[in-house]
C-alpha cells in the first residue's frame, strides 16, 4: 500500500497501542479500512490460521468511524463483523455445547458430542459454526484469591460535565497493572474500575497514585472504593497481571496466609493459557523452551493448587445492544434476606440465550448490596430486568447504569452451569430449595482421549 496520510497514520498508531491483537489497514473502495488480525488455532489442520475482524474506517482527517455493517470478505482470510445480526439463535443442542465449552474449553469433540447428544462430526460442525458466529475464544479462569489478591471496585463521579477524555484516561489507567477493568458508564457514576490488590493498604496507595496523575488531578471528582466478592462469573485478568506475579516470585513474597508464590514456570504457563486457552501443550513447551510434557504437568499442578479453576470460553461477538450494570442497594436487611432465595435463583436461572443472564454478580459493601453485569439483547431488556428485581427483591433499591465504553479489560460472557456455582450450593445447603443432585460431568473420560488420539487434550479433574 502507498504511504498513509500522516493523520491516518497517527490514528492507526494509537489504535495499535490500545488493541491486544495486531491492527492492520487496507485501502478498499477509497477508504482506509481497519481490521484486527488474530491467530486462531485450527484443531483439524493442527495449525494457526489468520482471522480478521472489521473494526471500521479512518477518514482522511484522522477520525475513526466504528463499523456498523458487515464489510465484504477479504481474500484468503475469514472476516467476521462483531454483533453480526445474522448470528443464529442457539437451539437446545447449541446451548448444551456452549455450556460444556464454558465449563471445560479443552473437551474433545467426542466428549462434546456425548454431552449434547450428537455425534462427534456433528459436534465438530456445530462448534465451528458457533465459533464463527460468536467469536469464541478460550482463556483461563483464575482464582486470584488463591494468589493473595483481593478484588476492589472503585466508583468515580466527576463533579461537573467536564471530565478527562477517553484517551487521557486510558493512558494512565493502562499503566497500572493492578487495574483489570475500566468502564465509562452513564448513570450515577461516570467511571468504574476493578482492581486486584493484596489488601487495603496496597489498594489505597494505588488510588492515591492514580488520583495524583495530571489526567485526574485537574478535575473535580468523588471516588468511592469497596471490597468486591464475585459470587457468579468473574472478570478476566489482563496480561500485565502476570508481571505482578513475576515480581512476587522474584521477591520471594509468600501469599498472605497461604503457601509460597508460584514459580516462574507456573506463571509463564498460566499466562499462555490466559492468552489462548486451547493452545497445545507442545506449543507452550516450545515457546517457553521447556522439556516435553512440562507445561502439561504444570497445568495439573495449577489445578491441584486451586489457582486455575478451568479453561473457559468468552464470547466476543455477542449481538447485544449494550452491556449494563444493575446495583441492588440494601435499604431493609430483613426484607432482602427473605427475598434472597428468589434472587439467587434468578441469577443462575438458565435462559434461552447463547450466554448467561448475567456476566457477573459481585457482592459489594459500599453501597451494601450486589453489582450485576447484564448483556442487553434488545430494547426494553434492561427496564424489564430492573422491574423484575424491584418487584421481587423487596428491601433493595435498584439502580441502573449503561456501559458506554470499555477503557481496558473485558467481561467474560459465557454459559456457566449454575449447578457448579456458590449460589446453587447456598440454595441447596442453607435454604433447602433443591435436592442435591449429581451435576453433569464436564471432565471427559480416558476413552475420549484414546478415541480422539491426542495426548495434549486436557480434562479438568
Amino acid at each position: 500500500m502507498a504511504e498513509l496520510p500522516i493523520k491516518v497514520r497517527n490514528t492507526l498508531d494509537k489504535m495499535r497501542s490500545s488493541y491486544e491483537h495486531y491492527i492492520e489497514v487496507k485501502r478498499i473502495g477509497g477508504s482506509y479500512c481497519v481490521f484486527e488480525a488474530r491467530g486462531v488455532y485450527d484443531r483439524e489442520r493442527k495449525r494457526t490460521k489468520k482471522v480478521t475482524y472489521y473494526l471500521g474506517r479512518i477518514l482522511d482527517n484522522g477520525r475513526f468511524v466504528k463499523a456498523k455493517h458487515r464489510m465484504r470478505q477479504e481474500p484468503e482470510t475469514e472476516t467476521i463483523t462483531p454483533n453480526d445480526a445474522r448470528a443464529p439463535r442457539p437451539d437446545e443442542i447449541d446451548r448444551k455445547l456452549m455450556t460444556a465449552m464454558s465449563m471445560n474449553g479443552r473437551l474433545t469433540y467426542v466428549a462434546l458430542g456425548r454431552l449434547a447428544g450428537i455425534s462427534r462430526n456433528s459436534a465438530r460442525t456445530r462448534v465451528g459454526r458457533l465459533r464463527k458466529a460468536y467469536g469464541i475464544r478460550y482463556l483461563a479462569e483464575i482464582d486470584t484469591e488463591e494468589l493473595g489478591y483481593l478484588g476492589y471496585f472503585t466508583f468515580v463521579k466527576f463533579s461537573s460535565s467536564m471530565m478527562p477524555s477517553l484517551d487521557e484516561m486510558k493512558s494512565c489507567i493502562e499503566a497500572e497493572p493492578m487495574i483489570q477493568l475500566a468502564l465509562l458508564v452513564k448513570g450515577e457514576y461516570d467511571l468504574i474500575l476493578y482492581t486486584l490488590a493484596k489488601g487495603g493498604n496496597e489498594m489505597s496507595t494505588m488510588l492515591i497514585r492514580l488520583q495524583n496523575v495530571l489526567v485526574f488531578r485537574n478535575y473535580r471528582s468523588k471516588w468511592y472504593t469497596t471490597a468486591a466478592a464475585d459470587t457468579y462469573g468473574f472478570i478476566p485478568v489482563r496480561d500485565s497481571f502476570f508481571d505482578l506475579l513475576q515480581k512476587d516470585a522474584e521477591a520471594g513474597r509468600p501469599r498472605p496466609g497461604r503457601s509460597a508464590v508460584l514459580v516462574n514456570r507456573e506463571i509463564a504457563v498460566l499466562r499462555e493459557l490466559n492468552r489462548n486457552g486451547e493452545v497445545e501443550f507442545s506449543e507452550i513447551d516450545s515457546m517457553l523452551h521447556l522439556d516435553s510434557g512440562a507445561s502439561q504437568y504444570t497445568y495439573y499442578s495449577l489445578i491441584k493448587k486451586g489457582v486455575l479453576k478451568r479453561i473457559t470460553l468468552t464470547v466476543a461477538h455477542l449481538a447485544v445492544k449494550y452491556n449494563a450494570i444493575i446495583m441492588t442497594e440494601v435499604v431493609h436487611g430483613a426484607e432482602v434476606e427473605r427475598a434472597r432465595p428468589w434472587f439467587l435463583t434468578h441469577i443462575i436461572e438458565d435462559i434461552e440465550a447463547p450466554v448467561n443472564r448475567y456476566a457477573l454478580s459481585s457482592r459489594v459493601e459500599i453501597p451494601k448490596g450486589s453489582m450485576l453485569v447484564l448483556p442487553v439483547f434488545e430494547e426494553g431488556w434492561l427496564e424489564k430486568e430492573a422491574e423484575d428485581l424491584k418487584r421481587n427483591l423487596k428491601g433493595a433499591e435498584i439502580k441502573t447504569m449503561v456501559i458506554t465504553d470499555t477503557i481496558i479489560g473485558r467481561f467474560c460472557h459465557r454459559r456457566f452451569d449454575g449447578h457448579y456455582s456458590r449460589l446453587y450450593t447456598v440454595l441447596v445447603e442453607e435454604y433447602k430449595m433443591f435436592k442435591p443432585e449429581r451435576p453433569i460431568d464436564y471432565t471427559g473420560t480416558p476413552a475420549d482421549r484414546k478415541r480422539e488420539g491426542s495426548g495434549s487434550i486436557i480434562y479438568v479433574p
